[in-house]
């Protein structure tokens, strides 16, 4: 979900928001697949270890929320300035983190 709203008419001030949940492959303690639940493109079908049944969100369940906050203003004209917070958590583990970013011209 994206929200933007422009504070003044000028200066753009936005919040997204990311709910995502996602079954990963189930492996072993090598790395190795156990399990193929489609949960990797990369990974293609076994047809002799994997059954083509799967049920959805089958496999190691990540729960992935993702938030970030930002605003842009102009520092002199056509010189842009973007700031922006952010928080992503995966299954109750945290990460923090931020973004600056200069543009010219249009936000």
């Amino acid at each position: 979900m994206n929200f933007k709203y422009w504070y003044g008419t000028r200066y753009p001030i936005y919040i997204n928001l990311l709910w995502q949940r996602h079954g990963e492959n189930i492996l072993d303690s090598l790395g190795k697949i156990v399990k193929n639940v489609g949960g990797d493109p990369l990974n293609s079908i076994n047809w002799v270890r994997d059954n083509i049944n799967v049920t959805f969100l089958e496999g190691n369940l990540k729960n992935i929320l993702y938030i970030e906050i930002g605003t842009s203003f102009e520092i002199v004209r056509g010189f842009n300035l973007g700031l922006a917070i952010l928080n992503k958590n995966t299954n109750g583990i945290s990460q923090f983190g931020g973004r600056v970013n200069f543009s010219f011209e249009d936000f």
